[in-house]
């Protein structure tokens, strides 16, 4: 069986042959923790942001210089991106329901962001987190599309 490391790079690796993610022009991402995909061989891109948590909320930035961050997540430096100027946010997720109801890992910081962006909205996650039953709460968006080691799947 696949490791972590080769299951997160065939996931990305359908995220690059993709057409949203190559029109993107800015590409909010995050680093993966417990499980979720990796997402660290995108660093070089340099359309690529990542997320800061500020007090409960999400901000993106650009890498730059990684520091210490919220949660053991590290936080980047670079130049902080308005939410409007995102086209495309990947985002992390426990489980994706058949209707792109997402299960995350509880804080609500993607939830709150998703509010506040335009942004295409694209969970990355494994083939098995594809799940049949998501509990859905009135704030919750569901995602655009999510994609796996096996291609993009639209909502």
């Amino acid at each position: 069986m696949p490791d972590h490391a080769d299951r997160s790079e065939a996931v990305l690796d359908v995220l690059r042959e993709g057409a949203a993610f190559q029109r993107a022009r800015c590409i909010a991402a995050f680093f993966g923790v417990r499980g979720e995909v990796d997402t660290q061989p995108l660093l070089d891109d340099p359309r690529l942001l990542l997320p800061e948590v500020r007090g409960d909320e999400l901000v993106f930035r650009y890498p730059g210089e990684l520091a210490a961050g919220v949660l053991g997540i590290p936080a980047p430096t670079g130049a902080e991106v308005a939410p409007e100027g995102i086209d495309l946010v990947l985002i992390p997720a426990v489980g994706i329901g058949p209707a792109g109801e997402r299960l995350g890992q509880g804080g609500g910081y993607y939830d709150r962001f998703l509010h506040r962006t335009e942004g295409l909205r694209v969970a990355l996650v494994f083939e098995g987190q594809r799940v049949t039953n998501v509990p859905v709460e009135p704030h919750d968006l569901r995602m655009d599309a999510v994609v796996t080691e096996n291609g993009w799947h639209w909502f």
